[in-house]
């Protein structure tokens, strides 16, 4: 049957007349409409043609007309085809004008008898005319009248010329679809009432059954224009499926399902549901052939599921599915068809993908693929279709999946799909969402990917490690086994599958622990893989805390041990040496964390050390070293390892400290501090945990102290020397731990004190020097104080000496630290001291040139007058030479201050919020007017310090010495203050006190009284005398202090008289006594001296007077004191703490630092603005001849919760103070400075008890850790700026000598204005002056 071909014409152009629209194409009579429209087209055709020469020549270039001529019935056939082959490659060479003289030409040719072969060349040259012809209607109408003619036969039925059917209807079909320029304009052919464009396509319609396939290619391509490009339809939906259903050409098949898509998507006609079966077996069976038809076809479904016909279609494939008959192809393209239903949400799609599955496993192939594409499509699984993937009940695409992959030949045949179905649920399982495939947890989705391991690549084995990684939830033995088979000594992959079991072991179940322990300590056994190891040794990590100590010592001695080679050729032949070294870095990493956990493993460490040493291995060895140097032992006898502190300065002095000296550090230094990332297998969380006091039990030190004395004394490497060097020192500090081993202390003495001496065994590295060597020695010798109870006076002597002998050859790097540590001996070896004081005196006056080292000299001079060992048996030789130091040191002092006069001012500010300073003692400073001030105060108290604790009986030898000195420097109110103060202790060991006259005159009411002043020489006397008995008060007030005197003169009573006779004679003297304040001083005044004392009568300067007596006669100090319990960690705990806390030996403490007395009986000492009753009852103070010092003791301070609950009444004290002493007994070796925050706490003094005696009861440390913790911008100037041992008999001694120095240097760095003089007795002598100079001017005026 012949399809009806309609024409709808929407556009607006002229209408064909209908007759010739609907002309049938059985009419066997050609219409008179038609014959005019060939007229008049061949008529306006002849007239273009005419246009043209007669001779019809083209206007092109010459060889292009040779071609032409050629195209010619007399041309060679031979020299013709190659000019129509030219032609027709050339043809948009000619102009559109010349194009039909071509064409007639070729026609011309074709109406002639020539071959097949040359009758296509001359199509395919009207095809490329029909191409480029043009917009002329004339000229297309030709073409187009002309190649009908040639493929259809004109008579009572018009039909297809069979010839060209066979040979050119296809080149035919391409010229009409050119000439129609792809289907987009119709119109103009439509006018041909015998066979227009809609006529052509139904006759083609019905013969494309008897198209060869190029004819069939070629209609099709036209048709699909035609029916995209214009309004055209046809009725032709049943012949193209048959069409298709007949093909054995895939390329047609092809073009048949696009114009199936085009004439569904036009629902212009019905179809059968035959045809629409047969459509669904089209479909099902072509889906799959290849990439092109199956995007084509799935367009088609797309244009179905819109279209009216897709309920038909869906259940016409229905029966195709269901049926038993159904092929395999067909049920492939079923499942394919399935998997788009599924992708737009079609119901019923898994129903009967379900019922395919169920056929049995030849399905399985597709159904593999059907579930990749879902898998993979992101739309799809977040629709929630959770419930089609897995369900416990129902079939579901996870239960498919499990099943599909148990069959061998599946499994074989589709790698890529599996590895993409794997990878989809990897992307999962990382990303957290296996609740998009119905599954409750990861280990559901786990277990399904790992139940066919063997399917598994590298890559999703990979997956799976990294996930493991951070995985914690145990699996059930089934899956775990599957994972353990992963394992592979040589992958190093296998490192985070063994970190997952590490992390998670405790979770599991005895048995499968006891599976995962012998498969993953199997491992340790190959080298291989770094990385395996590395993470089994973690594994043995965690698995120290499950299994017995003999079990766990087995796995150590038999994987972590290092094994000694029986001959040295085994080692060279058998086992490569770089193997080895990275072997024993793991292996020591591994020992050094079970350490950490299990205190048993030392004599491992120590057999380990050894091996490393023979192996030459120095980053093993340091790794060994970083926890061995953190042994150490508490107050409470208990063992723990320490985060290191007290070793900026050495590291510093190492070129190992990237904070203070981070220049030249790089990645070629094994090791820096502080420690970076590669110290992770230090656990932070183990330092400053105490273990049991059992496992000191195995700990022998005496092991690590002989690995130390030999290392240090044959260095194996700079790196490894360097490093033991800057950390021995805090360790020797912990004394209780190796107190027990005295004999190799004393080694370890010895060769430190050599290598001080003598230099390090050992090439230096790059930009280090003797003396930086010596400078970390000599830090290390304030280690070694408390060991010479047992060392013995010769061993401190030997110590001193050397030490001497470093300051005198290498004296600018290393005389900071010396100084600090002959500072401390004055008090720990004082006898050591004495007997070196000549030569330590000599070269000290011979070098003062270092002004930073000034102060520390300066603290040094101070500290050897407050030992009495000391200073009791100089001689007055040896006393000069002291003395001549100090006036030299003033004179330096002077200098420096003058040339920081041209220098700003520099105000030194701090906030609530303060950081540490950790820059060591030898860091440079610039010596501002205050620390030039603070030299100078210094200097100055030597001569105090020195002449007030000296015997009376040297006294007057040594004074007129200093009055002499005095007399050669520089004439300043200080100095004649000192002159003063020598005057006055030169026969008296009278103390100064706070004594304020309350009254010159007490007696000013009475006039038997009269009072007087008068000033000599730098003094005021006040006298005032009852003029009958001569009774007097006399007052003296000198620059050093007041003195009061009661004079009462012993005057012989005159005989009474008596009026015996009674003649009214006057009884009483002639002349009675008369006493003056004059006649009392001439009686205590030569007569030289009573010539130059000046009478002062004036009442301003008498108020003046008055005022002397406000600057106080002694230095005074306030020190904060606070206690710092076990558990305290806030600013609240520290300050909470009353009377009754604190521990026996904090009380010990307190008690030996001072005098407790009563606040509301003191009438005498500085107090400090302590208040009685809100402050407290009681008082901590102490004095000597010239200085008082008031303890803010938190402790002796009331708590008031209700009043006060933040302590802010404490605070206002401890708050305000420069220096504040901190007793603390915390477990941490760290001190927070800013604890109590305040702006004016700069300094802290921080002492910590090495033993609190717990076992013992009222039992007292014998030694104590001395820092001095400092604010960011104070220099390191004291002798604790690196820490030192005090024995606890001169402990009270030492710290008070460090406050008094320490808030010396604080008054003046805190100052708001450069100050002038250098003591109280300075500012005195500077008011009395005042006083004298008001008198010589008033003498001036008078006279």
């Amino acid at each position: 049957m012949i399809n009806k071909v309609i024409i709808c014409k929407q556009r607006e152009h002229k209408r064909v007349p209908e007759a010739a629209r609907h002309m049938s194409l059985s009419n066997s009579s050609h219409s008179s409409g038609s014959d005019s429209v060939r007229s008049s087209v061949f008529r306006e055709f002849s007239l273009l043609l005419k246009r043209h020469n007669s001779d019809m020549k083209v206007r092109t270039l010459e060889e292009h007309k040779e071609w032409l001529d050629h195209l010619d019935s007399e041309a060679d056939a031979k020299h013709r085809r190659k000019a129509i082959l030219n032609i027709t490659d050339n043809i948009d060479k000619y102009e559109k004008s010349e194009i039909p003289l071509i064409w007639v030409k070729a026609t011309s040719l074709l109406k002639r008898d020539v071959d097949n072969t040359e009758s296509r060349m001359l199509l395919e040259l009207l095809s490329k005319c029909c191409l480029h012809c043009g917009n002329e209607h004339s000229v297309r109408l030709m073409f187009y009248f002309t190649l009908i003619d040639f493929c259809c036969v004109m008579g009572d039925k018009i039909t297809l010329n069979r010839a060209s059917l066979d040979s050119s209807l296809d080149l035919i079909f391409n010229g009409i679809d050119g000439l129609t320029h792809q289907g987009t304009d119709i119109v103009i052919f439509e006018q041909h009432a015998t066979m227009n464009i809609s006529q052509l396509l139904s006759l083609s319609l019905s013969n494309i059954l008897n198209f060869n396939t190029r004819t069939c290619i070629s209609f099709l391509s036209f048709l699909n224009n035609c029916l995209r490009n214009s309004t055209l339809t046809v009725d032709g939906l049943g012949m193209i499926i048959h069409c298709a259903q007949k093909t054995p050409s895939p390329e047609v098949l092809l073009c048949c399902f696009h114009t199936i898509n085009i004439l569904i998507s036009t629902e212009h006609e019905d179809i059968s549901d035959q045809s629409t079966y047969d459509l669904a077996y089209l479909i099902t069976g072509a889906i799959n052939l290849d990439n092109k038809f199956n995007q084509q076809l799935l367009k088609t479904l797309d244009a179905l599921i819109e279209s009216k016909y897709w309920d038909q279609f869906a259940y016409q494939l229905k029966i195709l599915m269901e049926s038993p008959d159904t092929n395999y192809l067909n049920l492939r393209g079923a499942v394919t068809i399935l998997t788009d239903f599924a992708l737009q949400d079609k119901e019923d799609w898994f129903v009967w993908l379900t019922k395919i599955f169920e056929r049995g496993n030849t399905m399985y192939g597709q159904i593999l693929e059907c579930i990749k594409t879902l898998i993979t499509d992101d739309h799809f699984c977040e629709q929630g279709n959770g419930y089609v993937w897995y369900n416990e009940e129902n079939m579901c695409l996870l239960k498919m999946l499990r099943e599909i992959l148990s069959v061998d030949v599946i499994r074989d045949n589709n790698p890529i799909t599996i590895a993409s179905i794997y990878n989809a649920l990897f992307q999962a399982l990382l990303s957290k969402k296996w609740e998009l495939y119905g599954l409750k947890n990861s280990s559901d989705l786990l277990a399904l990917v790992i139940e066919h391991e063997e399917l598994l690549s590298k890559e999703q084995i990979s997956i799976i490690a990294q996930y493991l990684e951070s995985y914690r939830d145990p699996f059930p033995q089934s899956s775990l086994t599957k994972i353990l088979h992963m394992l592979d000594a040589t992958d190093e992959r296998t490192a985070a599958i063994v970190k997952y079991f590490a992390n998670s072991y405790a979770l599991f179940d005895s048995a499968c622990k006891k599976l995962i322990e012998k498969s993953v300590l199997e491992l340790l056994s190959c080298d291989e893989s770094q990385s395996v190891f590395v993470s089994c040794t973690e594994f043995l990590v965690v698995l120290s805390e499950y299994i017995p100590t003999d079990a766990l010592k087995s796995y150590v001695e038999a994987y972590l041990v290092p094994k000694q080679p029986r001959r040295k050729s085994i080692v060279s032949i058998g086992i490569d040496p770089h193997k080895i070294k990275w072997k024993l870095t793991e292996q020591s990493i591994a020992l050094v964390r079970l350490f950490q956990r299990k205190i048993f493993m030392f004599p491992y460490l120590i057999l380990t050390w050894r091996c490393c040493i023979k192996a030459k291995d120095t980053v093993a060895l340091l790794v060994l070293a970083r926890i061995l140097m953190k042994m150490r032992i508490d107050a409470d006898s208990l063992f723990y390892f320490c985060e290191e502190t007290d070793i900026d300065g050495l590291t510093a002095t190492l070129n190992r400290n990237t904070v203070i000296k981070p220049e030249g550090i790089d990645g070629s230094y094994l090791w820096k501090y502080p420690e970076d990332e590669t110290t992770s297998y230090i656990d932070k969380g183990t330092l400053g945990k105490k273990f049991d006091a059992d496992c000191l039990a195995y700990i022998d030190i005496s092991e690590w102290t002989e690995l130390l004395i030999e290392t240090l004394r044959k260095p194996l490497d700079w790196e490894l020397y360097t490093y033991l060097l800057s950390h021995l020192c805090p360790q020797l500090a912990n004394y209780h731990l190796f107190k027990n081993d005295r004999h190799n202390i004393e080694i370890l003495h010895d060769l430190i004190l050599h290598q001080l001496k003598d230099g390090c065994p050992i090439k230096m590295g790059v930009g280090i020097n003797k003396s930086d060597v010596q400078l970390a020695f000599v830090r290390t010798l304030s280690s070694l104080f408390p060991y010479y109870g047992f060392l013995g006076k010769s061993k401190a002597d030997e110590m001193i000496k050397i030490s001497l002998g470093v300051l005198e050859s290498s004296f600018e790097k290393t005389i900071v630290p010396l100084l600090h540590n002959f500072s401390v001996s004055c008090y720990e070896i004082p006898s050591s001291i004495k007997k070196h004081l000549n030569p330590l005196l000599e070269t000290i006056s011979i070098r003062l040139t270092k002004k930073q080292a000034i102060p520390c000299l300066l603290e040094f001079l101070i500290a050897l007058s407050d030992s009495p060992q000391i200073i009791s048996p100089l001689t007055i030789d040896q006393l000069k030479r002291v003395f001549t130091i100090a006036f030299k040191l003033i004179e330096v002092s002077h200098d420096l201050k003058e040339e920081a006069e041209e220098a700003d001012f520099v105000r030194h500010s701090f906030t609530d919020e303060q950081e540490a300073s950790f820059n060591p003692s030898t860091s440079s400073f610039t010596v501002t007017k205050q620390m030039a001030h603070f030299y100078l105060t210094l200097s100055y108290q030597i001569i105090s310090h020195w002449f007030i604790r000296i015997s009376l009986s040297k006294r007057p030898l040594i004074a007129p010495f200093l009055m002499v000195k005095l007399s050669t420097l520089k004439r300043c109110d200080d100095t004649e203050a000192y002159k003063d103060l020598v005057t006055r202790f030169t026969t008296t060991d009278l103390e100064l006190r706070v004594e304020t006259v309350t009254s010159d005159t007490p007696n000013s009411g009475d006039p038997h009284y009269l009072h007087e002043y008068w000033y000599r020489d730098g003094k005021i006397l006040s006298i005032e005398v009852n003029t009958t008995t001569g009774a007097s008060l006399v007052v003296t007030r000198g620059a050093s202090g007041n003195s009061i005197f009661n004079v009462d003169p012993i005057v012989k009573k005159e005989p009474d008289s008596f009026d015996l006779f009674q003649f009214g004679k006057n009884t009483k003297p002639a002349s009675a006594n008369m006493f003056t304040p004059g006649y009392v001083l001439a009686q205590f005044s030569a007569e030289d001296t009573y010539e130059d004392m000046v009478r002062i009568e004036e009442p301003h300067l008498i108020k003046s007077i008055q005022l002397v007596d406000t600057i106080p006669v002694v230095e005074f100090h306030k020190i904060g004191l606070l206690y710092m319990g076990p558990n305290d960690t806030t600013e609240k705990d520290i300050l909470s703490h009353s009377m009754e806390d604190g521990s026996h030996q904090y009380k010990w403490f307190v008690n030996e630092l001072g005098s407790i007395i009563k606040l509301d009986q003191n009438e005498t000492f500085y107090i400090g603005g302590l208040n009685p009753g809100t402050d407290g009852e009681y008082a901590l103070i102490w004095h000597d001849q010239k200085c008082q010092i008031v303890f803010h003791t938190v402790s002796l301070m009331p708590n008031d919760d209700k009043a006060d609950p933040d302590r802010t009444m404490k605070k206002r004290h401890v708050g305000n103070n420069f220096i504040n002493i901190y007793y603390d007994e915390r477990k941490q070796d760290s001190f927070p400075f800013d604890i109590i925050k305040s702006q004016f706490n700069f300094i802290n003094l921080v002492i910590k008890p090495m033993w609190n005696g717990k076992d013992e009861k009222d039992s007292v440390s014998e030694f104590y850790k001395v820092k001095i913790y400092r604010a960011k911008e104070v220099p390191g100037i004291f002798s604790t700026s690196h820490f030192k041992i005090m024995h606890r008999q001169r402990l009270a001694a030492y710290v008070r000598h460090l406050c008094t120095v320490a808030n010396t240097f604080a008054q003046i760095w805190h100052e708001s204005v450069s100050s002038e003089h250098c003591s109280t007795w300075s500012r005195r002598f500077a008011h009395i002056k005042t006083i004298k100079t008001r008198l010589k001017n008033q003498s001036s005026g008078a006279s």
